[in-house]
């Protein structure tokens, strides 16, 4: 039996990162990050020789790897160019997301709990069986932005804006979790997912 997958998607900032943890912690889950396999992506040679030939050699470092906060800039100054690292890299992302299903459901894993910040925006034609939005208000996810990533705030409101708006994702999202609290209160949220969804999307 093909394992399931749900997608754990909302903005930057919002808590996608420890909701999966905390859902990956019940058995027979395993967890997949989109921003772990484009870290990875980044370091391969074909993809930074792309990057270097589209943007130039100023996105690289001295021993050839990504400028990340330079390739930042440039995605937020330009909205062609993160269209096209976009382009880039997602079908590689979902690739990737598919062997993870493989490998899961060749395993007997139940769930695979699936972390994709831009599952909308990118407009995959997959179906998971089911779809959650970690979601907070916008002042709160550039207040962490800011203090937890040691960016700008200038930078914290353009990744904010590179996205759909949190209202649209809401409305296409099977399930919203709002995470303006204590990170137990995200813990009893995730119990509470599992408990309320255990037989229709897992047994």
């Amino acid at each position: 039996m093909k394992m399931q997958v749900w997608i754990i998607t909302g903005g930057a900032a919002s808590g996608k990162s420890l909701f999966c943890k905390l859902l990956g912690e019940a058995e027979g889950m395993d967890h997949f990050s989109s921003d772990a396999v484009v870290h990875q992506l980044l370091m391969q040679r074909e993809i930074t020789g792309a990057i270097k030939a589209k943007l130039g050699v100023e996105v690289c470092l001295k021993d050839g790897s990504i400028n990340r906060p330079e390739l930042r800039s440039r995605i937020l100054e330009s909205e062609s160019t993160r269209l096209w690292l976009e382009n880039l890299l997602h079908p590689l992302v979902y690739e990737a997301l598919e062997k993870a299903i493989l490998v899961g459901t060749k395993a007997g894993r139940k769930v695979l709990v699936a972390e994709v910040p831009l599952f909308y925006e990118s407009q995959n034609k997959s179906r998971p069986a089911l779809t959650v939005l970690v979601g907070a208000r916008i002042g709160l996810t550039e207040q962490r932005i800011v203090s937890k990533r040691g960016l700008s705030s200038k930078d914290a409101t353009g990744i904010i804006k590179a996205q759909w708006p949190l209202e649209r994702k809401m409305a296409l999202a099977d399930v919203v979790v709002w995470n303006e609290g204590s990170s137990d209160l995200l813990k009893m949220q995730a119990k509470l997912l599992i408990k309320q969804l255990d037989k229709e999307h897992v047994h």
